[in-house]
Formats: C-alpha cells, sequence, structure tokens
C-alpha cells in the first residue's frame, strides 16, 4: 500500500537573487499560491458551537477533496444513570459523512474523561440525525459533557 504524501511542502530556502525579473515574477506567483494552499488547507484549533470549516479535506476522487465541518454541542449536566441528549443542529442528508465524535467530560476542575469512556461504569457517546447522545451508566449528575462532531455535507 502506498502512502499519500501531500503535494504542497514549500522550499524552505529559494534564491530570487539568481533570477531574472520573469524567473522571480514566476517563482513568486508559485510560491504565493503554494502559501495560500497550505494556509487555506490547516488545520484549525477552534472547537466552536457553531458550524466552522476545520481545514480537514474528505478524499472523494483524485480530482475532488471535500471540507470537513466542525461543531461543538454542550451537552450539559449529565444524568445518573441514563441518556443526556443533545440537539446538534446539523442538517443530516443521505450524503452526510460524520467523520469524528469525542469529547470530554469535566468534574469541577479536577477530573476529565474521554468520551466515550471505557473505564469503570463506562459513559457512551452516540449520534443520530437529530441528537448526541451521552449515556452514563452511574451516577454523573456532576459532570459536565461537551461534544465534538466533524463531518462532511455530500
Amino acid at each position: 500500500m502506498s502512502s499519500f504524501i501531500p503535494d504542497y511542502f514549500l522550499s524552505e530556502s529559494e534564491n530570487f537573487l539568481d533570477k531574472t525579473y520573469d524567473d522571480f515574477r514566476v517563482t513568486f506567483n508559485d510560491t504565493y499560491s503554494e502559501i495560500a494552499k497550505n494556509v487555506n488547507t490547516k488545520e484549525l484549533g477552534y472547537y466552536q458551537p457553531t458550524e466552522m470549516v476545520n481545514g480537514q479535506r474528505w478524499y472523494d476522487t483524485p480530482q475532488n477533496y471535500k471540507t470537513v465541518y466542525r461543531k461543538r454541542v454542550d451537552v450539559g449536566a449529565l444524568l445518573d444513570t441514563a441518556n443526556k441528549p443533545a440537539a446538534h443542529d446539523i442538517t443530516i442528508t443521505a450524503s452526510t459523512i460524520v467523520t469524528r465524535i469525542y469529547g470530554t467530560a469535566n468534574y469541577a476542575s479536577n477530573e476529565f474523561l474521554p468520551l466515550p469512556y471505557m473505564g469503570a461504569n463506562p459513559i457512551y457517546l452516540s449520534m443520530d440525525g437529530s441528537y448526541v447522545n451521552v449515556q452514563s451508566t452511574s451516577n454523573r449528575t456532576n459532570y459536565t459533557a461537551y461534544v465534538i462532531i466533524e463531518y462532511v455535507q455530500g
């Protein structure tokens, strides 16, 4: 199996003094295009409660990469051995692809559990067309949960 190696890495040095003006213009324009492509495809470190482009690309065909979106859902306090649904407000269609669902359950400022949590008394994480669902198997009412959804729209 071959590895994917991005083609947008820039040269770390360029000697413009050795170029004619026309060569300089071509190199400058090519370099600017590469910088723009790199900036536009880097992953952003924002976790907002609104849909945002996160900089990831979903491979569809060799000529087509789809935009990946990210959204944070604030679930609120978890429940005692029950499911806590929280509306995600994402328009789900037949061509929507969810690439990742993950999050944390926070207790005050001294305990943080990944979601899903598979330790003793697990906390399950799922999503349907309307809600993210955080299912606790023990009393987790002192925990506040946040869920991140990353997805592609058709």
